[in-house]
């Protein structure tokens, strides 16, 4: 094997089985940083343990010298080639199996083995023999693995790669390590790659934020997805044996301890056993519509014996070490609200057991039907051992009642029939994570909910993407369709879980009907709609930042063409109303009790709601909204300056962010004077492409003006990225940067506080820039459309 010769200076991979490299000299010169979780940075001729999490192959990315130059050498003197590669200087670790992305033959993997009896892995049970089809794509792929990122860049070593004009590049490679094959192929479909190459870097984070923790520690349940001991996805529920919050703790930022686990007759009941499984979580709260995915891969299992209220009890708890995690918005998800089961009704020992096969019975096709949420688990690289995938993930889908659609088809192998689901795929963050598992690998896993009587339904078999038949076109704002072939499936009836959840209807927010008293042209892209209480009454109050959940019936002709494109004339009627949710920033003043409410609503082509709002409603009609929400909201505790940064229509958040200060700082709309504001400067930078396109200037500059009456510092930036011949209300020309920030702030900016709305990719690159300029990385925050 002929090593690669690279340029002196050149970036470089070096790929060797970590069991055979003795000392780190024997490969590199001496190695800066390892980000390896829990192992100490190595120096060169310091020894390299090997730790359980490490397997097979050690990845070391360095830059070329005179000694790494030729071959690296192993302990048994066989010779490995230097492959040049662009990449910080590190080390990263990577698990042993088939490389992210890599296509497992269907032949290779054996069914789900689900008997009507109770069949499934105890804890502690023997794990299969891997399959000699698995086994040869580990051989066969091994060259090809890709690390997974463990750390990102702070603002030195960012600074440090653009003096050497590595920084694209090396962003391009961490940007590879976040996407596998099949997420980035179906990125690249879709249209979405070219914004999550640019962002995905910055909003998918490998720790978990304050927020964040706070967050787990609130919830009564989380979602997960495993593996069985055949290598199929499913997905289960994990809620402590109360039904009460605490039981997901964070030790550390990299942590996650979970004090509970399936219950008995789950299908993955013994599934988190094994060190080293992989794991995906999504942590949501139904009522607020907030979520995030997490995934990961156990590091321990725990068991001690509690005092219960009936005798002593075992308490099971996993600790998850966290690789990703994301964010979402609050869309497609109906908002329940969460309560322990009442008593009498605590979760029973061994639950209702009911298994099936390929074809499922017409009452739990009714109840499939009948859902508006389901759970997808998906992975990618498994090879049919639990516990060898590179990655899990679950995620929510939602809609309507009756946006899963069952239908019955002939199995051509067995000549049974065999129950297929297909739901539909709407418009998200672009990862698609999801989508491009199962492009890799199509087993996947479905998981309902019974709200009312704690039960939950476990589905797996193998999924297809229809990205473009007829049928996708139906369906009023589906991207995408996901056909679901049932291959197992296993009831877990009544009481199997502590916890039940309201109708949608008696959802925090009190459902109300809301009446279009104003209709209002703010650009030639963004139309403000003023909504008053339809019947008397005054409204719920909300804070700057918050959003306004909105729910309208669209004509189904309309629908259609808007799905079907934006050059399809939008006014075909129809008798089937289709019932449409979205939520938008408010942008009117914040208060304690609001008379009114206003939504300011860019135009997009395609955008079905906004579409809807722009060319038929009208000043009369009833709309119906939920009550306002959102956790983008400002820090009362912060002292610093405080930065409002948007572009586009991110400025509705902005605004009412703006609105807020200056009555806070004033006294008035209801607030309590706040004289410490007047010491801490506020600026307001925003971002648009022409006069044209610029939206409540006019607004801005009163509150401007209203701020300095009350002794405030309000100072206000506009920047125009293409300005027209006649355009005179805008500071500086081009896009809004760290370098134009800093230049407003100059030495205040380390003591600052940024609050920033606009597009994906805008957002991540002010984020490099400003913490480049020396923004701390906690003070920035941002909401993501």
């Amino acid at each position: 094997m002929q090593p690669i010769v690279a340029a002196r200076g050149a970036p470089m991979q070096v790929v060797v089985p970590f069991t055979q490299v003795t000392h780190a000299a024997q490969v590199v010169p001496p190695i800066y940083r390892s980000v390896a979780s829990g192992e100490a940075n190595h120096r060169q001729g310091a020894p390299l343990v090997q730790s359980p999490a490490v397997r097979t192959v050690l990845v070391i990315r360095t830059v070329v010298t005179s000694s790494a130059l030729g071959c690296a050498t192993t302990a048994g003197a066989i010779p490995y080639p230097v492959v040049a590669a662009a990449s910080p200087l590190r080390v990263l670790r990577v698990s042993q199996g088939a490389p992210r992305g890599a296509k497992v033959p269907a032949s290779a993997i054996p069914p789900p083995q689900i008997s009507p009896a109770a069949h499934y892995k105890q804890p502690g049970q023997a794990e299969p023999a891997e399959t000699a089809a698995a086994r040869a794509v580990d051989v066969a792929r091994m060259q090809e693995v890709k690390t997974l990122v463990e750390s990102l860049f702070h603002a030195g070593e960012v600074a440090a790669q653009k003096r050497a004009g590595t920084h694209e590049k090396t962003l391009k490679a961490v940007e590879r390590d976040l996407f596998h094959a099949g997420e980035m192929e179906v990125q690249e479909r879709a249209g979405t790659r070219q914004e999550v190459e640019a962002c995905g870097h910055r909003i998918t984070q490998d720790r978990i934020p304050d927020k964040q923790q706070q967050f787990l520690a609130s919830l009564p349940f989380l979602v997960a997805a495993a593996r069985d001991a055949d290598g199929w996805p499913w997905a289960t529920v994990l809620a402590s044996r109360t039904g009460s919050t605490g039981f997901a703790q964070t030790p550390d930022d990299h942590t996650l301890s979970v004090h509970a686990l399936p219950c008995v007759g789950d299908v993955l009941e013994g599934s988190f056993d094994k060190i080293g499984a992989e794991v995906g979580l999504i942590a949501i709260e139904l009522a607020t519509r907030k979520r995030t995915c997490i995934n990961g891969k156990v590091k321990a299992r725990e068991m001690h014996m509690v005092a219960g209220e009936n005798g002593t009890v075992v308490d099971s708890a996993i600790t998850v070490g966290i690789d990703q995690l994301l964010v979402h918005c609050p869309q497609f998800i109906s908002n329940r609200p969460c309560r322990a089961a009442p008593a009498g009704a605590t979760p029973v020992p061994a639950p209702h057991r009911a298994a099936y096969g390929r074809c499922l019975p017409v009452h739990i096709r009714q109840r499939i039907e009948a859902a508006d949420t389901l759970f997808l688990a998906s992975g990618h690289c498994g090879t049919g051992e639990q516990g060898r995938a590179c990655g899990m993930d679950v995620n929510h889908r939602g809609g309507m009642p009756g946006f899963v659609k069952c239908s019955t088809k002939l199995d051509p192998a067995s000549g049974k029939e065999q129950t297929v689901l297909s739901f539909p795929d709407y418009s998200g963050n672009g990862f698609l994570h999801a989508i491009g598992n199962i492009v890799v690998d199509d087993r996947c896993g479905l998981l309902f909910l019974d709200f009312e009587a704690g039960g939950y339904l476990q589905l797996t078999g193998r999924a297809e993407v229809d990205w473009d038949s007829p049928a996708v076109a139906l369906i009023p704002g589906a991207r995408r369709l996901i056909s679901f072939e049932v291959h197992a499936a296993v009831d877990l009836g009544d009481g199997a879980l502590p916890l039940r959840w309201d109708p949608p209807e008696s959802a925090a927010g009190n459902i109300r009907q809301m009446r279009v008293v104003e209709k209002v042209k703010e650009s030639v892209d963004i139309t403000s709609f003023v909504l008053a209480n339809a019947k008397e009454g005054p409204l719920p109050g909300f804070r700057g930042g918050q959003h306004l959940p909105l729910e309208v019936e669209v004509p189904a002709g309309f629908a259609k063409a808007v799905a079907a494109g934006p050059d399809v004339p939008a006014d075909a009627e129809d008798k089937s109303p289709v019932v449409v949710k979205r939520s938008y920033s408010l942008s009117s003043p914040p208060c304690r009790s609001a008379d009114t409410y206003r939504i300011s609503v860019k135009r997009h082509s395609q955008g079905l709601m906004s579409r809807f709002l722009h060319d038929c409603v009208q000043v009369g009609e009833v709309i119906t909204v939920c009550e306002p929400g959102g956790e983008f909201t400002l820090d009362d505790a912060a002292s610093g300056p405080i930065v409002l940064v948007s572009a586009g229509v991110g400025l509705t958040p902005m605004l009412t962010m703006l609105y807020e200060l200056v009555d806070r700082g004033s006294g008035s709309n209801g607030f309590t004077l706040e004289p410490g504001l007047r010491n801490r400067p506020i600026f307001y930078v925003h971002c648009a492409q022409d006069g044209p396109h610029h939206a409540c200037h006019g607004e801005v500059l009163q509150l401007a003006a209203r701020a300095a009456a009350a002794q405030m510092d309000v100072r206000v930036h506009t920047a125009y990225s293409r300005p027209l011949p006649g355009d005179q209300c805008h500071d500086s020309k081009g896009r809004i940067s760290g370098a134009l920030i800093a230049e407003l702030l100059g030495q205040a900016l380390a003591d600052a506080d940024v609050y920033c709305c606009g597009p994906a990719v805008f957002m991540a690159q002010l984020q490099t820039d400003l913490e480049e300029h020396g923004l701390r990385p906690e003070r920035y925050f941002y909401e993501k459309f």
